[in-house]
């Protein structure tokens, strides 16, 4: 059984800024629920929202409580959104993700795994781009160069 020490220690907190997602907003948690690696909490940072994007995100934190929101009461834009979703942050890893992005159901075991068995303090990953029907327009999809420094 995991502890609640090792549960803290290897918990990930995702941060999603929001504003006017209506179209992906579902789409994009149900990829984050979906995930194979589970030890995460998922801080949802709306920046008022005109569109019915706040209905959806309450809707979510209802069905799980790692799922946890911001409700900003002026807009301020994403970084401010995503800084005020880190302030809240409880995990020892910090993963961003866009409202109309989707990871594969084992992108955060995959990340994870990684970079601990590198000792790696910061990752990144290569990325498919893809239309508003899932389809890819772009191929190959991006990738990531293996090793980057801060040169």
């Amino acid at each position: 059984m995991q502890t609640m020490q090792n549960h803290k220690q290897d918990l990930v907190s995702i941060i999603m800024p929001v504003y006017n997602s209506e179209a992906y907003i579902r789409t994009t948690l149900d990829s984050v629920l979906s995930q194979s690696y589970t030890n995460w909490e998922l801080w949802v940072a709306d920046d008022l929202s005109q569109d019915s994007s706040r209905k959806i995100i309450q809707e979510y934190t209802g069905k799980d409580s790692r799922i946890k929101a911001i409700y900003k009461e002026s807009n301020s834009g994403s970084a401010d959104s995503r800084n005020q979703a880190i302030q809240k942050a409880e995990g020892r890893y910090i993963s961003f993700l866009d409202s109309d992005d989707l990871w594969d159901y084992n992108f955060l075991e995959k990340q994870i795994s990684y970079m601990q068995r590198n000792k790696a303090a910061f990752s990144c990953c290569s990325y498919r781009i893809i239309d508003e029907n899932g389809d890819e327009i772009l191929k190959p999809h991006i990738v990531t160069p293996e090793l980057v420094d801060y040169h």
